[in-house]
Parts: structure tokens; sequence; C-alpha cells
């Protein structure tokens, strides 16, 4: 016979094993659809896909990582840089075959190379890299391209780089640091000035957030458009991702509202919904 003790032992093992491990979170909203996201992602940021039906998501303020699946609702503690997790302002996460990166505001990045795609609850350790550009930029928004890590800047914190949206890429192989776009803010179209909070690229285009915009960018003309974000739907914006068939998934804390996630099937149902 199992004593009280033992048994509430095995109670509290079987209890704190299941904690957490996936939540369903609620829909607060069908046109476009919206989820509102737990407490422990009221400060989420930014977003990265991980395939057709999910996307990773991490904190502002720790080293934690989410995954979240957009077809049933349901969210993963999936992993946490250390424990306690490992503070910092991280403003960027970006996925490759190999790894995971987030990345800070001052363009520090973590390389997460250890992790499980569906384990849940892990603790994980990371190396930390020094691109050398904190002096440069203040950044927010992280993207894998073509073997490169996409760092677009947020505040320009040099004269150089006053009046131009510019994007700095961290090759992965050789550990160097490039400039990948330059562009005249004015040339854009229906802003006014450019503080990404969130970067994204396709084959044809490149989307970055800024304040209460999304605005695409052709690559190979490198002209842009804007579309504006309904405030109603829409508070601040941190994150976005695309899927392969053209479902834009945007993510916002809860500083300025609540902290959501927005599901939209593709670009011209985001610009019926924010006209």
């Amino acid at each position: 016979m199992i004593s009280p003790s033992n048994l509430f032992f095995l109670l509290l093992l079987s209890l704190l094993s299941g904690c957490d491990r996936v939540t369903e979170t609620r829909i607060i909203n069908d046109n476009p659809v919206q989820w509102l996201l737990p407490s422990s992602l009221q400060e989420a940021s930014g977003l990265a896909v991980v395939d057709e039906k999910s996307v990773y998501i991490h904190n502002d303020e720790q080293g934690e990582i989410y995954q979240f699946n957009i077809q049933n609702g349901l969210m993963m503690k999936l992993a946490s840089i250390g424990w306690p997790p490992v503070k910092d302002d991280f403003e960027g996460i970006a996925v490759t075959s190999q790894s995971i990166y987030l990345m800070t505001s001052n363009g520090q990045l973590f390389e997460i190379d250890d992790i499980s795609a569906d384990k849940p609850h892990q603790v994980v350790g990371a190396r930390r890299i020094a691109t050398g550009l904190k002096n440069r930029c203040e950044f927010e928004g992280l993207h894998h391209l073509d073997n490169k890590l996409l760092m677009p800047c947020k505040e320009a914190l040099t004269e150089e780089n006053s009046g131009r949206f510019t994007v700095f890429a961290f090759d992965i192989e050789s550990e160097t640091i490039s400039e990948f776009l330059s562009l005249d803010i004015s040339q854009i179209g229906g802003i006014k000035q450019m503080a990404a909070t969130a970067f994204e690229a396709t084959a044809r285009h490149y989307y970055i957030v800024t304040e209460d915009y999304l605005v695409r960018i052709d690559r190979s003309s490198l002209q842009g458009e804007s579309f504006r974000l309904n405030n109603d739907l829409h508070r601040q914006v941190e994150g976005i991702a695309l899927l392969p068939d053209g479902t834009i998934i945007l993510v916002e804390d809860n500083r300025r509202g609540l902290a959501r996630l927005t599901r939209y099937e593709s670009l011209d149902e985001l610009a019926l919904f924010n006209p």
C-alpha cells in the first residue's frame, strides 16, 4: 500500500510533469482570427516559421521559446536558455536547419543548437556571438535567408545611416558582417520614418513592420508600398512570419493592449481588414 506521503509525492510529480506543457489559447476575434496569448507571453516579441502549421515565439525580456500551432491554437513552451532563463532584451528569432538564433536589441546573437523540435520544457545552452554592431543600430527583427541572418536597423546610432533603412547580414559560415540593404526612406510611399520592429523576406519581397504599417518592398526594383494596420486589431506588432502558402502571422505584446497573435490568409485579407 502506498503511504499518504508517497501518494501526495506521486500526485505532485504527475501534476508538475504535465504542467504548462500544452496550453490552449483563446480566440478573441474571428475576422481575422486572433488568439489571446497566455500570461507567460505577455511580452511576446519575435516570430519564426517552423513548418506549414506552426511558428516559434519568444519573450522580450527572457530567453524563452514557445511553439504555437496555428491550426489548433495549441501553445507549447519549447525551451529556455538556462534556468532560471537568461535575461536580456531579446528582439528577434530565426531558424536554420541546424540551429535557432535569438538576437538582442544591441545586435548580440544567441546560437542554440542542442534543442529538440518536439520536446517541451527543455533547458538549453547558447553560444553568444558579438556582431560588433551595438554602436551602429538598435535592432528589432531577425530573419534567415541564404545562410545569412538579416538584422534590420530600428534606430540608427550613427549619422551615416540617418535617413535610411539599413539591414545588416551576419554570414553564418564565415561569421562576418556586411551591409545587406540600404534604402532611402523617402522613396517608400505612405510612411515618414522606418522604425522596424519585424522583418521577413520571400523570393520576391521584403516585409517590414514599422509602427502602424506593414511595408512591402520589391526585391528587384526596391520600390515599396505600405499598408496601414488597423488600431482596433493591432496596437504594437513585434513579429511577423510568412508561411509557404501566403499566410501572414503577426504577434504583439501587451504594452498597448492585448498580447495576441493574428492570422491573415493572405496580404489581400490583411488589406481588407486594414483599410
